[in-house]
């Protein structure tokens, strides 16, 4: 968002058309459909116009390709002196409407529920976590143990009353060498999660003793 506010239009057009098809490329290949581009984002679905039983899995996969590719696309980006693309996600599974929705004159295939407005607002909450992809616990119980999350908070998004469980997604196991945890962020979120499992027990001395430990280990790690 900050490139498109300070790039001019010629300028900014080409960049969005190589990140939208880089990204594009990483989602379709994984089975999802694209509803729309909004802005400098993406909005994706999995699950429809074709059931796709693993469709969690999908998604979670198609975020932590599209981090890795984005990793090496900034990384070319620096040689050349442009600006970097800095891309959040939020993975979200519920019940939708899908389907055409619009009017006689213009109708739109896509999405539309209290899921969809969910999935926006836990993209916005990474700005808070400063994590780069955060699901929600519908879709960490959908993943099998290859995927490696962490539990981050009980939070109220932005027009929701009730708390959901969210988590940070950091890897996959047994897959692909771009998106493979490296052994510290396994540690890290195995560590983290006895830390705060504990924390909700209100075992809060076992607790801060997992968290300082933590700390220490991590403290130069970004």
């Amino acid at each position: 968002t900050t490139i498109a506010e300070s790039q001019p239009i010629d300028v900014l057009f080409p960049l969005l058309t190589e990140y939208f098809e880089a990204m594009s490329n990483i989602i379709l290949g994984l089975d999802g459909t694209i509803d729309k581009f909004i802005g400098d984002g993406i909005m994706a679905f999995w699950g429809a116009p074709v059931e796709i039983h693993n469709h969690a899995q999908k998604a979670c996969e198609a975020a932590l390709i599209c981090l890795a590719m984005l990793e090496g696309f900034n990384a070319q980006r620096r040689k050349q002196s442009k600006p970097e693309f800095i891309t959040r996600f939020g993975v979200h599974s519920g019940t939708v409407i899908v389907g055409n929705i619009g009017t006689e004159n213009r109708l739109n295939y896509t999405v539309i529920g209290d899921a969809v407005n969910t999935t926006a607002r836990l993209q916005e909450v990474d700005k808070t976590y400063h994590t780069s992809i955060i699901i929600s616990e519908e879709v960490q119980k959908k993943l099998g143990k290859d995927f490696i999350t962490r539990p981050l908070d009980w939070i109220a998004v932005k027009g929701k009353k009730q708390k959901i469980r969210i988590y940070e997604l950091v890897g996959k196991t047994g897959s692909r060498e771009d998106i493979h945890p490296s052994a510290a962020q396994v540690d890290l979120c195995q560590r983290f999660t006895e830390g705060y499992e504990a924390m909700i027990a209100n075992r809060l001395d076992e607790a801060r003793s997992i968290f300082t430990r933590l700390t220490e280990a991590y403290r130069d790690w970004e």
